[in-house]
């Protein structure tokens, strides 16, 4: 009997064992697959947002850089790496998501085309120079106090005879370093010229002559002061801000003029003078450098570079710009500005899958004008169409300025509804995506 209950516990002790095996397995099998089910999908979708957030980020970077070569008339070319596949989970993933790297097609629904219009438009800056006549300037000083913040232009013009020497003086100062002046003189008694005329500007020690005429009158005589040439421009970009301008006219010369163009203590741009008459249509169709993954959890959502801005979009349905353009919009002391920096590409090349792509851009050129108008429009077609009316609507809203968001469909337009001084700043780019 002895030997019998000794058996019946043994049985006993490996059926539990085997139970508690069993057991044991049934529950590891029901955390794996609740964590299958629930974890890992979860764990999955944050790794393909980080991931979205990442190509974001990265094609943001584009605007800066392509502005930076802008300022510099310097081709480039700069570029972004994607990596068009997402991280995978350690040991429980082995399949990574993809996504494309892709140029759109430029003049189809799927590019981007920029048109505005400016009707009975006031040029003040066209590429960055000056643009004006004698007639169109002014004696007054730009602004009383220390206002100026950068001067972007300062075109003087005066007139004498050959019997007369006319001087014009512009000073700059910001009462703190040492003044930066230029003297603009028209001679008739310059040898170099024997009895005609000669234009001569002095920056500090510095003479430079410009101008010899042998006529017996010189009428209007135009001096782009921030010429690299000529100094004036370095030397007041070492002055502290906000420096003050002085415009002083000597003997022969009470007629002189000047046009300006300077950035104030408001963060506006200002003018001098009453601009060139102009009608500025300007119409730009390019491409779109979009990206589009395939995600296993997170929504796909197409992250395109257009415009100098990056927008996001779900089918059609949902979009949202994410990373803004160079963009300002305000209204101060009754005066509307708006500064807006757009990019035109044109590209090709289309890479898919799981590796990196790299896109490489390259600056072509740019139109950059200064103009003031009233009732202008400005008109973006593309896929993305719902983002920029929103935005559009957001920066009107926080500006208070008397403009109007509209469009439909592929179209959001921007309607500036009173009077407005505009800086547009267009830049031409190509790119590669390989």
């Amino acid at each position: 009997m002895k030997a019998n209950r000794r058996a019946l516990a043994r049985d006993d002790e490996a059926v539990s064992a085997v139970v508690s095996a069993v057991l044991i397995f049934a529950l590891f099998t029901t955390v794996m697959v609740m964590y299958s089910v629930q974890t890992l999908p979860q764990w999955e979708a944050d790794n393909e947002h980080n991931h979205q957030l990442g190509v974001v980020q990265g094609l943001g970077g584009l605007r800066t850089s392509l502005e930076g070569l802008a300022s510099r008339h310097d081709p480039g070319p700069v570029s972004v790496a994607v990596t068009l596949g997402t991280p995978t989970v350690p040991l429980l993933q082995t399949t990574p998501a993809r996504g494309t790297l892709a140029a759109t097609t430029s003049g189809t629904a799927a590019g981007l085309i920029v048109s505005a219009s400016f009707p009975s438009a006031a040029l003040f800056l066209n590429d960055g120079a000056a643009a004006a006549s004698p007639s169109q300037g002014v004696s007054t000083p730009p602004c009383s106090g220390n206002c100026i913040v950068a001067l972007e232009a300062l075109l003087v013009a005066f007139t004498t005879t050959n019997t007369a020497t006319a001087t014009v003086t512009a000073t700059a100062s910001d009462g703190v370093n040492p003044n930066v002046v230029a003297v603009l003189s028209l001679s008739a008694s310059a040898a170099t010229c024997g009895t005609g005329n000669e234009v001569a500007i002095t920056v500090g020690p510095a003479t430079s002559t410009l101008l010899c005429t042998t006529g017996t009158a010189l009428s209007g005589y135009r001096v782009d002061l921030l010429n690299p040439l000529y100094g004036f421009a370095s030397a007041a970009a070492r002055l502290k801000a906000p420096f003050a301008l002085a415009f002083t006219t000597g003997a022969q010369a009470a007629g002189s003029t000047y046009t300006a163009v300077w950035q104030d203590t408001s963060g506006m741009e200002s003018t001098k003078g009453t601009g060139v008459s102009t009608t500025f249509n300007p119409t730009h169709t390019g491409d779109r450098l979009v990206f589009s993954p395939s995600y296993f959890h997170y929504p796909n959502q197409e992250v395109s570079f257009e415009g100098g801005a990056v927008v996001t979009a779900a089918g059609g349905t949902v979009a949202g710009v994410t990373v803004a353009p160079s963009f300002t919009m305000k209204s101060v002391g009754g005066t509307n500005y708006l500064r807006w920096t757009l990019v035109e590409m044109t590209g090709s090349g289309s890479v898919g899958g799981t590796q990196d792509a790299t896109a490489s851009l390259t600056y072509v050129g740019q139109t950059d004008v200064l103009l003031a108008a009233s009732g202008a429009s400005l008109t973006l077609t593309t896929p993305n169409a719902m983002a920029w009316r929103q935005f559009f609507s957001d920066q009107i809203l926080v500006s208070g300025a008397g403009a109007v968001a509209g469009g439909s469909g592929t179209t959001a337009s921007l309607t500036l509804t009173s009077a407005w001084l505009i800086h547009l700043q267009i830049i031409q780019a190509s790119f590669k995506v390989a």
